[in-house]
C-alpha cells in the first residue's frame, strides 16, 4: 500500500500550490473491492484494491481522487450537464500531478494523450459530439466530462497564462467553497480574479 501511494505528498504540494489549502482535517484511503474506479469521499477515499500492487501504476488515480477534495467535494457543479467541473478538472490534475512531480514533459505527454483520445473516441463513447458543459444525462460521466475537460483546462491554461489561470483557480476555492457552480459563474469568476475577458473562450 504505502509504495503505491509514495507520491501522496507530491500530489497534495501540486494541489494546495495550484488550488488553494487543503481544508479538510485528514485524508484517507480505504481499499475495497471496486472492479474500477474509486469514489471521493471527503476525508475518506473508497479507492480499489486491485490498484495497490505495489508500485505507480496508477498513481495517477490516486491524484485523481485526491484533487476532487478542491473540485467536488468544496466546489462541486450546480447540475450534471457541467460535471467537468468536477471530473474534467480532476481528470487535468493528473497531468499537474505528473508535472509536479516529474515535469512539464510528462504533463504535456499525458494531454497529448487524452486530446488523441477526445478526437478519437469521445463522439464514439458517448454517441455524440458534445459541447462540454451541458451534456445530456447519458453522458454525465463520459468522455466529454472526463477527457475533453481535461483538455479544455488545458487549453484554458495556455489561453489564460499560468498566473492568471492559477489565480482564478484559487479565487473560485476561496469564493465558491461549500456551494455549487455552473460554467458562467466560473467564467464571471476568472474574469473577476484576472480581469482577462473570458468570454471570447467559453
Amino acid at each position: 500500500f504505502k509504495n503505491s501511494f509514495a507520491n501522496l505528498f507530491g500530489s497534495m504540494d501540486a494541489f494546495e500550490e495550484n488550488y488553494g489549502p487543503y481544508v479538510w482535517n485528514k485524508v484517507g484511503f480505504v481499499a475495497v473491492p471496486f472492479n474500477g474506479g474509486a469514489m471521493e469521499h471527503a476525508t475518506c477515499i473508497a479507492y480499489p484494491l486491485i490498484t495497490l500492487n505495489g508500485n505507480l501504476q496508477y498513481e495517477t488515480l490516486m491524484a485523481h481522487e485526491l484533487a476532487h477534495h478542491w473540485w467536488g467535494d468544496l466546489v462541486t457543479c450546480r447540475t450534471s450537464g457541467d460535471m467537468w467541473i468536477n471530473e474534467g478538472i480532476a481528470s487535468y490534475s493528473e497531468a499537474l500531478f505528473l508535472e509536479h512531480v516529474y515535469g512539464y514533459t510528462n504533463y504535456l505527454n499525458e494531454l497529448k494523450g487524452v486530446h488523441r483520445d477526445v478526437i478519437q473516441r469521445a463522439h464514439f463513447n458517448d454517441e455524440a459530439f458534445y459541447p462540454l458543459s451541458g451534456v445530456p444525462h447519458n453522458a454525465t460521466y463520459g468522455t466529454h466530462s472526463y477527457s475533453k475537460g481535461s483538455t479544455v483546462m488545458h487549453n484554458m491554461r495556455s489561453y489564460m497564462g499560468d498566473i492568471h489561470f492559477f489565480n482564478g483557480l484559487r479565487a473560485i476555492q476561496t469564493n465558491w467553497a461549500f456551494r455549487d457552480i455552473d460554467a458562467a459563474d466560473f467564467r464571471d469568476e476568472l474574469e473577476d480574479a484576472t480581469g482577462l475577458d473570458m468570454h471570447p473562450f467559453f
